[in-house]
């Protein structure tokens, strides 16, 4: 079933009333997002704590002026996900290339995240909803941060009043995680038979953190949801906090078992002195191109640049061979288990007794990864000993 397509030529500004229920929003829920905001003393990245201690009883308390109007937000949305097969095929592998037109004009970065969001779905249980906005989020999420460059950390946080909840994703060289509030929510389908990515996520606010070794703190942005479908939120995010325009698609082929079949995107940048004849074939090719959510896995990053560049012709490649592959992560038990401990610490040493009283262990999940670990007794004792001054 083809895909919906919805092009955004020029920037419009979200209407009055959206912009004013989404300050209200950001009002009553600022400190939900601060707690997952990073300070300046922390490693940036991979930093923020969301983790959930299980408890059994009662839980306690760079601008581009030279852009054409016409291409001022310039988006490319996957309205629902459908496949066509019933199973699901041997993935190739994740990729991440980046390109340049053959005259310099256009600058490309094309995805394939296939076993990113596989390894989510996994991870999570999600829904088919649920499972096409975490990818569509862990895919735009990935994107920026290339697109940023290396030593940068992204966050991005979907606070909608959807049945989804809050969805938080999170990508450093080329690795990324997230999660959503609610795995399991489904909404109905469009009349066309799509999901509907977009009442799922809902009205709300979209917030951006970036973060880099180097800086005295974070840079940190938020707007209105535009749609709730999420590459035209992170569109009109760029334009409009960062005065970033660029071509954003993300599309993920689920199979008709719910199954990830395939996951990918991509993102264009007009540059400084790109002719109008190149704006205009490059219109015409995103136009032409077939839906990213109905692809299958012998799509690969570089058919997606052909596509997009063809009739421009395709300069340099650069397949970003100094970073890894793209990756669900990092989330091994290892890494989150200090982490972990210090959640625990916070509780306080008589709250840890008692949970181990009733217990006999202390269950922490991490909201990202969906990792448990459970902690005994011995693995506590620095919490539970009195201090010694």
């Amino acid at each position: 079933m083809a895909m919906a397509m919805s092009l955004t030529w020029k920037w419009r500004r979200p209407a009055p009333d959206l912009v004013q229920n989404g300050q209200k929003f950001l009002q009553r829920h600022s400190s939900n997002l601060k707690s997952g905001a990073q300070s300046n003393n922390q490693r940036p990245g991979f930093s923020s704590d969301f983790f959930r201690v299980t408890f059994r009883h009662s839980l306690r308390p760079s601008v581009n002026k030279r852009l054409p109007q016409r291409l001022r937000v310039f988006t490319t949305v996957a309205q629902g996900e459908n496949g066509a097969k019933n199973g699901v095929g041997v993935s190739k592998g994740d990729q991440l290339l980046r390109c340049i037109s053959y005259d310099a004009e256009v600058s490309i970065l094309t995805l394939v995240a296939t076993d990113v969001v596989r390894e989510a779905q996994r991870r999570h249980q999600t829904s088919p909803t649920a499972s096409a906005a975490l990818g569509r989020a862990l895919m735009g999420t990935l994107l920026v941060g290339a697109m940023k460059g290396n030593d940068e950390s992204v966050q991005v946080t979907f606070l909608g009043q959807g049945p989804l909840g809050q969805m938080t994703t999170l990508c450093r060289d080329n690795m990324v995680k997230g999660f959503v509030g609610n795995p399991a929510c489904e909404t109905p389908l469009k009349a066309d038979g799509k999901l509907d990515v977009g009442s799922a996520v809902g009205t709300g606010i979209l917030t951006v953190v970036r973060n880099n070794s180097n800086w005295a703190q974070p840079y940190s942005g938020t707007v209105p949801i535009y749609s709730g479908e999420v590459a035209e939120d992170i569109a009109h995010y760029l334009a409009d906090s960062e005065q970033i325009n660029v071509a954003l698609g993300v599309g993920v082929s689920l199979s008709k078992n719910t199954a990830v079949q395939f996951a990918g995107g991509f993102l264009v940048q007009v540059l400084p002195f790109c002719s109008d004849e190149t704006l205009a074939k490059l219109e015409d090719n995103i136009l032409k191109m077939p839906p990213l959510s109905d692809s299958n896995d012998v799509m690969t990053a570089k058919k997606i640049s052909e596509l997009l560049l063809e009739g421009i012709g395709i300069g340099d490649y650069d397949d970003l061979v100094s970073k890894p592959e793209p990756k669900f992560g990092p989330c091994t038990v290892e890494e989150l288990k200090p982490r972990m401990v210090r959640a625990v610490a916070s509780l306080g040493k008589e709250d840890v007794e008692e949970i181990l009283a009733e217990q006999g262990h202390v269950e922490v999940k991490c909201e990202f990864c969906a990792e448990v670990v459970r902690f005994g007794e011995a693995d506590l004792q620095h919490i539970l000993q009195p201090s010694s001054q």
